[in-house]
């Protein structure tokens, strides 16, 4: 009888997709670990906990907190150890603070108002080589604080404006003060507010935009130096004018 060789154990080996999606999971890892993902919380400080009735790990992040500009919007990357996603399931409690929007790990956050929220994703995963399968659920818990500024964009804002002195009757002043346009606005991107640098004592600048003159003022010349800012909005960013009006009280 002819004998039969001797077969030598071969471990099984890695297939192609499995090979690129654990060398996907070890980048994101390491962009993980170095701080260069939005999410910075790092496999370091997790902590696992054993689930025995389903024979899974919970492992549990640290906290990312964050604090964000109305209008911002952040993209945030919720860790996972293994390669093998089997579930993502995003959720979060925010009042009306923000919005929330998912692509698989990717969460991504608007801030709506000013407030605190929320936002806790799991991600139910696996790891299957050579033979060795393990289960795990990875939680990535964000805290986030929206402020009251708001968030600008990169374009320079268009914003011009020009002052022009002014006369006023001192026989007008005797019974009343008296408001008039000295500033004009133009091409300004969000909201605009004056308020007086410098100046007489006799002057003050209204919300509109307009020049006050006190009740009871003599004859003579006034100045008045007036910072007129756009607070700009998510394309334009804020500027900042100062401009001096003369009055003359005759």
């Amino acid at each position: 009888m002819k004998k039969v060789p001797k077969i030598k154990n071969i471990k099984p080996r890695e297939s192609k997709r499995g090979f690129k999606l654990r060398l996907l999971s070890v980048l994101l890892t390491v962009l993980m670990i170095s701080g260069l993902a939005v999410c910075a919380s790092s496999p370091a400080g997790a902590v696992t906990t054993d689930k025995i009735s389903t024979g899974y790990k919970i492992n549990e992040l640290p906290i990312c907190k964050y604090t964000m500009a109305v209008g911002e919007t952040k993209e945030f990357f919720a860790y996972y150890h293994y390669y093998g996603i089997m579930s993502v399931k995003t959720s979060y409690s925010n009042n009306g603070v923000i919005k929330v929007r998912t692509l698989r790990t990717h969460v991504f956050v608007t801030a709506l108002k000013p407030g605190k929220a929320k936002v806790e994703t799991e991600i139910h995963n696996y790891y299957d080589m050579y033979g060795k399968y393990d289960e795990q659920i990875d939680i990535t818990k964000l805290h986030i604080t929206v402020t009251g500024n708001t968030s600008t964009g990169d374009t320079k804002n268009p914003m011009k404006v020009t002052a022009k002195n002014k006369t006023v009757k001192a026989s007008k002043l005797k019974k009343a003060s008296v408001s008039v346009s000295a500033l004009t606005v133009k091409k300004a991107k969000g909201k605009v507010v004056y308020s007086k640098i410098s100046g007489s004592k006799k002057l003050s600048v209204k919300s509109s935009g307009k020049i006050k003159v006190k009740k009871g003022t003599k004859k003579g010349k006034y100045s008045i130096t007036v910072k007129i800012r756009a607070k700009g909005n998510s394309k334009y960013k804020p500027k900042s004018i100062k401009k001096t009006v003369k009055i003359r009280v005759n």
